[in-house]
């Protein structure tokens, strides 16, 4: 094993995400390309920090990373080095993880719950960020998909790979959805229990006395349509007609979604008292535009987001009210429905497996004001105001 450690002359992109995995990434791909290669010593810590610009920490939490997808070796007093081999026939211990973005808390959450289990059960995780591409997805599941004992996926959005997923299901190769699923696929899923997510955050909105309330994020994963699908039930208890306009076809999605919202079904409709975010950063975005316009939140217009992001919900002024999702026991869940089918342990039918969902109330909502005209007409007024 050589001992002769590379100079590593590459720098950070720059950009939003974690620093640890930027250099998880960047060393990770390095790994597998040959740069790094097998049995190779990585610099000391200490020297990478100074080469990457970043704290011993942060160094640290990425070589743990590596390591626990056995891409590094480390040893107290000797240092770390490159362990990994591309596999010439299938590994049954390997477990392809494809996530849609890690640097998210939320499907770092996800992935937290995967490895817990998997590690216990003496699996391992080969955690890959498809950054949200479904072309990227359909290139991971044709690679590894020959090489592992099995695949655990956060499908992305607008996703075709039906194909891709029919060669799986051909080779034997077991594989479970998280989060989100394909519902043309007769497979093993969890997710969240969307439905009701929907439901909880639109009923409470209609009990505060709320009638007109827009929502923002229609997009085409089944996350996000089945929260969709809990709105309209709420509305059908309460006996309130369902209007196509108030649902947002943003072609963005998170941020910019919400920000969106604000200009075409909020400030533009004069009715609207209240808004339901599929996901807790449109409502940042949201609440962000509505401020431009001088429109306050709950005072105005009150706001209910999904997924209880304490990044933001926590530090929004009023703090967010939203719908928690279990996203850990959704990674650990489904790394245990897996096993189960890689163990042969369970012959039943593929199944979608609903996790319960919590509501949080805090501080974005209340009962609309009787002045409520007069602020509309301000909405309506301002609604033309500069956009960023």
């Amino acid at each position: 094993m050589s001992k002769r450690a590379p100079k590593l002359t590459r720098r950070l992109n720059p950009g939003a995400g974690p620093k640890y995995v930027k250099i998880y990434e960047l060393l990770k791909y390095d790994i597998e390309q040959g740069r790094l290669p097998n049995a190779r010593y990585l610099p000391p810590e200490n020297r990478m920090a100074e080469e990457f610009g970043v704290s011993l920490g942060t160094v640290k939490k990425a070589l743990a990373m590596l390591k626990a997808e056995n891409y590094v070796q480390r040893r107290k007093g000797d240092g770390t080095w490159v362990s990994y081999t591309r596999a010439s026939a299938r590994d049954s211990r390997a477990i392809v993880v494809l996530m849609g973005d890690i640097a998210q808390s939320f499907h770092g959450e996800i992935y937290r719950g995967v490895q817990q289990v998997l590690s216990e059960r003496g699996y391992k995780p080969i955690l890959i960020d498809t950054r949200s591409s479904a072309e990227r997805e359909r290139e991971c599941l044709v690679e590894y998909g020959p090489q592992v004992g099995g695949l655990l996926v956060v499908p992305a959005d607008s996703n075709n790979n039906h194909a891709a997923y029919g060669s799986l299901l051909s080779d034997r190769t077991p594989f479970v959805f998280m989060d989100r699923f394909l519902r043309e696929l007769n497979v093993d899923a969890v997710v969240a229990d969307n439905v009701k997510g929907g439901y909880l955050a639109t009923k409470h909105l209609l009990e505060l006395g709320h009638r007109r309330i827009a929502v923002t994020g229609v997009r085409g994963s089944t996350s996000i349509m089945d929260r969709v699908e809990g709105y309209r039930s709420a509305l059908a208890e309460f006996g309130v007609p369902f209007d196509e306009g108030l649902l947002s076809r943003a072609k963005e999605t998170g941020y910019l979604a919400g920000y969106e919202l604000a200009e075409t079904a909020i400030a533009a409709r004069p009715d609207v008292t209240a808004a339901f975010c599929l996901r807790d950063d449109a409502a940042w975005g949201c609440m962000q535009r509505l401020s431009e316009l001088g429109v306050s939140v709950p005072g105005d217009v009150s706001l209910v987001g999904y997924d209880d992001n304490r990044d933001i919900c926590d530090r929004l002024r009023p703090t967010l009210t939203t719908v928690r999702q279990p996203r850990a026991e959704v990674g650990s869940k489904a790394a245990e429905m897996l096993i189960a089918r890689l163990e042969r342990r369970t012959q039943d039918a593929p199944a979608v497996t609903k996790l319960p969902v919590e509501f949080v109330l805090r501080e974005s909502t209340a009962k609309p004001r009787k002045s409520a005209r007069k602020s509309a007409r301000k909405r309506a007024r301002g609604k033309h105001a500069p956009s960023r």
